[in-house]
C-alpha cells in the first residue's frame, strides 16, 4: 500500500484545530462544528463522533438549472472500550428539522448486514409426554416420564447491522435516520470500534436546518471468578445529548472531505439494490469497506 493510500485510511480527513474536541456550540449559531460528540475521556468506554464530509448543493443540475436542494453527511465513529470491556450495542440517530428536510439515502445497511458468524449446537431433551383431555367436565391431564427424546438443531449467532428512516407524523417527512450494531452474544467480540455512516437530505430551499444527535450504547465487562470460568456484566448507558448541528447551505457550502464528489449532482450517489435507492460514496470515502466481507 502506498502512503498516499495510507493517508485516505486515516481516521479523520478534517483538521482539527483548538477547541475541536466540544460537544457543544461555543456559541449558539456556531455552523457545522466538526465533533458531534466526544465522551468518556477517563470512562471505561470511549465514543467520539466527526463529521467527515458536508456537501450542500443539489439532486440534480439539468442545462445549467439546479434542482431539489440536498445536503451530503458523512461521519465517522471510533469506539474505544478499555481491554477487558466491549461495546455489545450502539443505537445512534440524527433527526434533521427546519428547510422541510427529507432522509432519502442512506449507507451503509441499506439491507440487514452480518458478519462473525459462529454455529452452535443445541440439545433439547423432551422426558415429559402427555394427553389432555376434555368433554363436558373439568379437562385432566395424563403424563409420564418414561419416554425420552433428544432433538439437535444449529443455532447461529452472528454480528449484525441495521439501518432505516422513521416517519414523522407531525411533519409527515422522513426527517430520523438510525443505525444499529449489534455484536456476536456468543463470542463478545464488541461491535466495530470504527465505523462511517453517511445520509443524503433532500431540502426544500436553502434556509438552515438543524440536525440533532443522539447514540445510546449497551455495554459490558469481564472479570475472572476462577480458574476456569468468568462472568460478564452487562449495563445500559444513555449519552448525553449534544447541542444540535446547525447546518446553513449558504455559509459553508463544503466542508471536511469531498473529494470526487458533484455536488451539482448528489443524487447520483443513489442507486437502487431492489429494495429502495441505497447511498454509494466513491470507495476514498470508506462507508462500506469498513464493514467485515
Amino acid at each position: 500500500m502506498s502512503l498516499f493510500e495510507e493517508n485516505e485510511c486515516t481516521s479523520y480527513d478534517v483538521p482539527v484545530g483548538e477547541g475541536a474536541f466540544k460537544t457543544r456550540n461555543i456559541t449558539p449559531g456556531q455552523v457545522q462544528r466538526v465533533t458531534v460528540t466526544d465522551r468518556g475521556l477517563d470512562s471505561y468506554f470511549k465514543a467520539t463522533v466527526r463529521i467527515i464530509s458536508c456537501a450542500h448543493g443539489h439532486l440534480e443540475t439539468i442545462q445549467n438549472v439546479p434542482s431539489k436542494p440536498a445536503t451530503l453527511l458523512v461521519l465517522e465513529y471510533r469506539l474505544h472500550p478499555k481491554p477487558g470491556h466491549s461495546f455489545s450495542d450502539v443505537y445512534t440517530s440524527f433527526t434533521f428539522r427546519g428547510a422541510e428536510s427529507t432522509v432519502i439515502a442512506y449507507a451503509p445497511f441499506q439491507r440487514p448486514h452480518y458478519w462473525d458468524k459462529t454455529p452452535s449446537t443445541i440439545v433439547e431433551n423432551r422426558g415429559v409426554h402427555g394427553t389432555i383431555g376434555g368433554g363436558l367436565g373439568p379437562a385432566t391431564v395424563e403424563g409420564g416420564g418414561e419416554a425420552s427424546q433428544e432433538e439437535t438443531h444449529i443455532q447461529q449467532h452472528f454480528a449484525k447491522g441495521t439501518a432505516d428512516t422513521h416517519y414523522c407524523e407531525e411533519t409527515g417527512l422522513d426527517d430520523t435516520v438510525w443505525w444499529r450494531l449489534e455484536d456476536n452474544r456468543s463470542q463478545k467480540h464488541s461491535v466495530l470500534e470504527v465505523f462511517r455512516v453517511a445520509v443524503l437530505i433532500q431540502r426544500q430551499s436553502l434556509a438552515d436546518f438543524v440536525g440533532t444527535f443522539r447514540m445510546d450504547i449497551h455495554g459490558s465487562f469481564s472479570y475472572l471468578v476462577s480458574q476456569v470460568g468468568g462472568q460478564v456484566v452487562r449495563f445500559f448507558r444513555r449519552l448525553a445529548v449534544d447541542d444540535p448541528i446547525n447546518l446553513s447551505p449558504t455559509k459553508m457550502p463544503l466542508q471536511g472531505k469531498v473529494d470526487g464528489l458533484n455536488v451539482h449532482s448528489l443524487g447520483a450517489l443513489m442507486q437502487d439494490v431492489g429494495d429502495g435507492a441505497g447511498l454509494y460514496l466513491p470507495p476514498a470515502y470508506h462507508v462500506h469497506d469498513f464493514l467485515p466481507s
